[in-house]
């Protein structure tokens, strides 16, 4: 049976506030970034493609610390970047909260970055069950040309610089590293799964963390699985 989203307009409580969305990656990002923030139906007005163009995430996470200028960067926003009364400005990259490949080494410097340039931002943290996610994020890994067999992956044997670290899954100490920057009220929390189990109520969550309307119905068409993960064959033939 087809269902529809109510098209109201979504009205806010408060003056706009950034959510700044950081992953984690295989948490179904990519899906959120198109579906629910690039929809233009759930009150989000999503900022990446101006952000991709004009390569201003490099400024959060590459910049050489002494060149890092947080006022710079939130000037950019206030210049080129404006959104209606009542839209939820978004940032949404699963970079925010690092790379897995590298052990998310770099994860705590963008998160004071981020905490200097938008003090005032609300947080999104989607997580998934570590055995899944560490699985996913392998095959990730030898999609994007990785040679060493699982086993290697997760031990972090590849000494050549920063490694895959288990580390990077405590979400507990991910938690708590973005409660002390933005506070514990303005930090979100969504579970993979109850996106696949009862994606209304995982939309309907974001929609109220955010001082957004809620919604009744989700539209099928939005349900899509973006990425879907490659077979454990298909990735031990690829990777041999």
């Amino acid at each position: 049976m087809e269902v529809h989203a109510s098209h109201e307009l979504h009205e806010a409580t408060e003056p706009n506030r950034p959510l700044i969305h950081i992953g984690l990656h295989k948490t179904g990002t990519t899906w959120l970034q198109k579906s629910v923030f690039g929809s233009g139906q759930f009150g989000f007005g999503h900022w990446n493609k101006e952000l991709f163009e004009r390569r201003k995430y490099q400024d959060v996470w590459m910049d050489y610390p002494p060149d890092f200028d947080a006022e710079k960067v939130r000037q950019y926003f206030a210049d080129r970047l404006t959104t209606p009364a009542g839209v939820q400005p978004v940032l949404s990259s699963e970079k925010f909260s690092g790379n897995p490949f590298f052990g998310g080494y770099e994860r705590y410097d963008i998160a004071h970055r981020l905490a200097k340039i938008f003090p005032e931002a609300r947080v999104l943290i989607c997580i998934r069950e570590q055995r899944s996610i560490i699985r996913s994020s392998y095959f990730q890994f030898i999609n994007a040309g990785g040679m060493i067999g699982l086993d290697d992956y997760i031990s972090g044997r590849d000494t050549r610089g920063p490694s895959f670290r288990l580390d990077h899954f405590r979400y507990d100490v991910l938690l708590e590293l973005y409660r002390s920057l933005f506070g514990a009220e303005n930090v979100l929390v969504l579970a993979y799964e109850e996106l696949r189990r009862d994606p209304l109520n995982y939309v309907n969550r974001l929609l109220a963390f955010c001082k957004l309307r809620q919604i009744e119905t989700f539209p099928v068409d939005l349900l899509d699985v973006v990425h879907k993960s490659a077979s454990p064959t298909a990735v031990s033939i690829r990777r041999r």
